[in-house]
């Protein structure tokens, strides 16, 4: 008997700031369906006040439609977006008679699995429990001086450095994009595809943080809004998907523990908290509460949540409410045994 095909659900939101420095937003952005699943992707254009706009938006045009005429494999799928998209720009350069190029970051999500390819400084992060990993590296002079000489010897040359990329799209007549090997992806992983006015103004611990709690249209916009409050110079984009396995409502009608004690709770002050327990009501069956490690917090310590504050998770009778890295409010206490 063949196991079941695991049919992912994808939550999608955007989020931009156009920077105190700028007077237009020179980013772009796509995200949708395409022949092998769901694809998306930010481009920061460059060339300048009148062509960086473009560049940008020539280049997702560009990437979207080779993609989506790729009906077998994800991997060449983005090797033939990137090339199209490559060659679109050159082509958009010599008609103008101005130099143009965009950074890109895309990521296609086909048969559960999360394909990335990237050229210059756009980013992408994976959110999976506690930890956020980074599965770009930047293709910027600064990076590959921190390559080679190491990250404190590189923080002596000039800043500007950092804005120089040794790679992009548009700069070469054939184009090299970094691709990952795939990653499976499991229901509660957010990813998130920004440009470097993101990653350039907030650290890995703040976008963390904010990728834990709300929706994945809450935490884009929360992030373009941080990027704000930061004074952020440059033109900031952010797009955020979120997971979800429709298995595990079609088959058992209840989220299994294994998958809750894959996930983790925000608490009021930003902390993340892995949920190593439930409490369950022996009548129902149905979780009524969460305990969470808080160990980060104080050695040895636990809590208690009960389940109304963050929503239903489990239960025969009930729907299907994931709790996606919920924001929730708690008071933080040790247990009378836990030291035990």
């Amino acid at each position: 008997m063949s196991a079941p095909t695991i049919r992912l659900r994808i939550y999608s939101g955007e989020g931009s700031f156009i920077g105190t420095g700028r007077d237009r937003n020179e980013d772009a952005s796509f995200q949708g369906k395409v022949s092998l699943g769901y694809l998306a992707a930010v481009a920061d254009g460059m060339g300048g006040h009148e062509h960086g706009d473009t560049a940008a938006r020539v280049t997702l045009d560009a990437l979207v439609a080779a993609v989506d005429k790729e009906t077998v494999d994800p991997v060449a799928a983005l090797k033939a977006g990137f090339a199209a998209a490559n060659q679109a720009v050159r082509d958009q350069s010599a008609a103008r008679n101005a130099i143009m190029g965009a950074t890109c970051v895309a990521a296609l999500i086909a048969q559960g699995r999360l394909h990335v390819a990237h050229v210059g400084d756009a980013r992408l992060y994976l959110l999976r429990g506690a930890n956020l990993y980074s599965l770009t590296r930047d293709h910027s002079i600064f990076q590959e001086i921190a390559d080679i000489k190491g990250p404190v010897a590189a923080t002596g040359f000039a800043p500007t450095l950092k804005h120089i990329m040794s790679r992009s799209i548009g700069a070469e007549a054939q184009i090299a994009p970094d691709i990952r090997p795939p990653i499976p992806l499991t229901a509660g992983d957010t990813v998130l595809l920004c440009t470097d006015g993101v990653a350039g103004t907030l650290d890995e611990r703040r976008i963390r943080r904010i990728l834990a709690g709300g929706t994945a249209r809450e935490a884009a916009a929360r992030i373009a809004q941080a990027v704000e409050s930061e004074g952020g110079e440059d033109n900031a984009t952010a797009v955020v998907l979120r997971v979800d396995a429709d298995a595990d409502r079609e088959l058992h009608g209840y989220l299994t523990f294994d998958s809750l004690l894959s996930m983790s709770v925000q608490t009021a002050d930003g902390n993340l908290h892995p949920i190593v327990d439930a409490v369950v009501n022996p009548a129902s069956w149905a979780v009524v509460a969460l305990k969470l490690d808080l160990g980060q917090v104080e050695q040895n310590a636990t809590c208690s949540i009960p389940i109304t504050d963050i929503g239903p998770i489990a239960g025969p009778d009930q729907p299907l409410l994931t709790p996606q890295r919920t924001e929730a409010l708690l008071d933080m206490g040790r247990g009378e045994d836990s030291g035990s």
